[in-house]
């Protein structure tokens, strides 16, 4: 048995209470309680039915977890803000656990989740401070789990350069 909150149309209180030590948490709804979420032990988190999610916005119903959502059009799925020299550390991110340093101007994004294929878009910006010259970012590779990107000076063909700043975000 579990713990379990119910709503109710039928009870003076509107909200019933019945529980033991297991744990879980359940979440339910009807006349004749449903268990609608499940929370066990572990924080897993379990929905009885598919989760929908929908767009203020736009209205919209979207169904998979936030990076593949088939529903949530011209969102971000993942992001990131990299220092590319000296301490090369992430000042903030989503979905993106970390980023390797391969070689000078040369960075692989690894992503939280993987995405459904690696037909996502991506664009960047990356740059020197102080502002000496102009830096360019291209993508090298793609995969589902991660993708490698290039900086380089924009006033010629010179060899890849380590950016002070390489900012990512994805599209899909």
């Amino acid at each position: 048995m579990a713990s379990i909150i119910s709503a109710s149309t039928t009870s003076s209180t509107a909200l019933n209470l019945s529980g033991d030590t297991t744990g879980i948490l359940q979440l339910a709804t009807g006349a004749t309680p449903t268990t609608a979420v499940t929370i066990d032990a572990s924080q897993n988190v379990t929905f009885a039915q598919p989760l929908t999610l929908t767009t203020p916005a736009l209205g919209t119903p979207a169904s998979g977890n936030l990076v593949n959502c088939t529903g949530v059009a011209n969102t971000a799925k993942a992001w990131v803000s990299y220092k590319g020299t000296v301490t090369r550390a992430i000042n903030a991110s989503f979905n993106v656990s970390s980023v390797t340093y391969n070689s000078a101007g040369n960075y692989t994004i690894n992503f939280t989740s993987a995405f459904a294929d690696a037909n996502y878009a991506g664009i960047g910006t990356a740059g020197i401070v102080p502002a000496t010259s102009t830096l360019s970012l291209g993508i090298q590779t793609k995969t589902t789990t991660a993708c490698t990107v290039a900086t380089w000076e924009s006033y010629g063909a010179g060899p890849f350069t380590d950016s002070w700043v390489v900012d990512f975000v994805v599209f899909r």
